[in-house]
């Protein structure tokens, strides 16, 4: 490799070793481990090269790509980032950087996360995280499980849950933070229930986790259905749904929590978070009518 197609950011690309034969060698025999995985998430063939090349080389082209080459397409190495604006951006790539990385260290992924400053960024990552990790993992063979190769709870971290501060989204209006807070609220009860219900549970499951994050959701979320119990426009069909759906929950959780032989303890340790967390919240009245008896068993 020349001196003029090497990326001007020494300190974090020194993670990928490309001078070392040995290192190469392993980090191929690597990804013929992990592309299994990638080819899962519906890549098409553009971003699998891209991943590759930042896999193998630390950025998105291969290195020996010339440096014009670089000019002619908008190139940014400074960055330090898998952004190549004219090829367009893999998706969401913040999370497949983080997670393919050589470099796992606590400064790296904080200067990962510090190029990707704009929280609407490090949603779309979490977003597509939660949507890899939130599909019926059930049926894959083993060989691609687990699916981030057990970087499953460090991403999670890395990624931030959604805590639902208000002060992190100070251009929503109050209408687009609750939908945010809701989102968050039916992703960990989605996830949650599929946790409750898998005969097999994995020590990279990220459902333990979601607890603190469906319970501070769960608050804001009561809010929203006030309002859509006081008349918003047409609510009834869909509150009625939620509520459906809610008792289905609660009578899912004290399944698990009455019946602990039948299941394995962190599935009743879940089940018993979240009842708790359902029950000290003051509910709407409502919401309280639909699943007050179920929460009193």
């Amino acid at each position: 490799m020349t001196q003029s197609n090497q990326n001007p950011l020494p300190e974090w690309r020194a993670a990928w070793r490309v001078d070392d034969p040995a290192w190469m060698k392993a980090r191929r025999a690597e990804w013929r481990r992990l592309q299994g995985r990638i080819k899962y998430m519906v890549f098409n063939q553009r971003e699998l090269t891209m991943l590759k090349n930042y896999f193998m080389y630390g950025c998105a082209h291969h290195p020996e790509l010339p440096q014009e080459k670089w000019k002619r397409e908008s190139y940014t190495p400074e960055r330090g980032t898998l952004w190549y604006p004219d090829w367009g951006p893999v998706q969401d790539r913040l999370l497949y950087e983080l997670w393919l990385t050589p470099d796992k260290s606590e400064k790296n992924s904080q200067r990962l996360l510090n190029v990707y400053d704009n929280i609407y960024e490090r949603d779309r990552a979490r977003d597509r995280f939660r949507k890899e990790m939130g599909r019926d993992l059930e049926h894959l063979s083993e060989d691609l499980l687990p699916l981030f190769d057990g970087e499953e709870h460090r991403l999670y971290r890395l990624l931030g849950p959604t805590r639902c501060r208000r002060e992190d989204y100070p251009d929503e209006t109050d209408e687009q933070y609750i939908k945010i807070c809701d989102s968050s609220y039916s992703e960990c009860i989605v996830t949650i229930e599929r946790y409750l219900r898998a005969e097999v549970v994995h020590d990279w499951d990220t459902a333990p986790l979601m607890v603190p994050e469906f319970c501070d959701a769960f608050e804001h979320v009561l809010e929203a259905w006030k309002m859509e119990s006081q008349g918003e426009p047409d609510p009834e069909e869909y509150y009625q749904e939620r509520l459906i759906f809610l008792q289905y929950i609660i009578q899912s959780l004290h399944n698990v929590v009455d019946n602990p032989d039948t299941y394995k303890p962190e599935q009743v340790d879940v089940a018993r978070a979240v009842l708790k967390c359902i029950s000290s919240h003051r509910l709407p009245e409502q919401v309280e009518s639909a699943v007050g008896d179920l929460l009193l068993r």
